[in-house]
């Protein structure tokens, strides 16, 4: 056998048993098993939603969609190659959502398989390990940016209404400054008062003083 020919025989067997194998896991994604993300945070629907918008910015995905009213969020799926022959892959995306403060991150997959390189159909409940690591990121992320997010974040619900009636303790705290405000002012009227009175009596006495002054020269003269 010439040797040019041996080493076709070589690569139809190896590509032969590359196909044979990839039926039962040659070129997979390493599927791994998958937990959403169901986390009740300490911050507002609309900060958590900012901070997954600039997120999902910051890591390099693009957003697809969503409804920033209900405050889901939703990436273009990436695809990922796994093998070049078959041609295998698999197709992810995740969908944020963190209506009442609940941040929750669900990875969407597909994938083909040797047999149909053509037709993707859902990973089922596991999804890759890089899925699963790239939800880890993300999730981290979203809670590094939601600090932030919620200092910026103005509460614009209450705008142009009337403010509200102040609480009864509130109200009572208040009466009883005002009342104690009412008697010191009048403690201090009643102080002045007092010393008006005796500006008076002075006064009364200087020209007292001077009316004698003016007797005592005259009897003088």
């Amino acid at each position: 056998m010439f040797e040019g020919e041996a080493d076709m025989n070589h690569l139809s067997r190896t590509f032969a048993l590359c196909a044979l194998v990839s039926i039962t896991g040659c070129g997979t994604a390493g599927m791994t098993t998958y937990t959403p993300v169901h986390q009740k945070t300490k911050y507002s629907a609309d900060a958590l939603h900012i901070a997954a918008r600039d997120a999902i910015d910051q890591l390099g995905y693009q957003p697809a969609g969503g409804d920033a009213g209900a405050h889901v969020i939703e990436t273009r799926e990436k695809q990922v190659a796994t093998s070049s022959i078959p041609r295998l892959s698999y197709k992810y995306a995740f969908k944020i959502e963190t209506t009442n403060g609940v941040l929750e991150i669900d990875a969407t997959c597909v994938q083909n398989s040797a047999t149909s390189e053509s037709t993707f159909k859902e990973c089922g409940d596991d999804r890759p390990q890089r899925v699963v690591n790239e939800q880890k990121k993300l999730l981290k992320r979203i809670l590094e940016n939601a600090p932030n997010a919620e200092s910026k974040n103005v509460d614009w619900s209450n705008y142009g209404q009337p403010e509200p009636e102040p609480a009864k303790e509130e109200e009572k705290a208040d009466k009883k400054a005002d009342k104690k405000e009412e008697k010191a002012d009048k403690k201090a009227d009643k102080g002045d008062k007092k010393e008006e009175k005796a500006d008076k009596k002075e006064d009364k006495a200087d020209k007292k003083e001077d009316k004698a002054d003016k007797k005592k020269s005259a009897k003088s003269e």
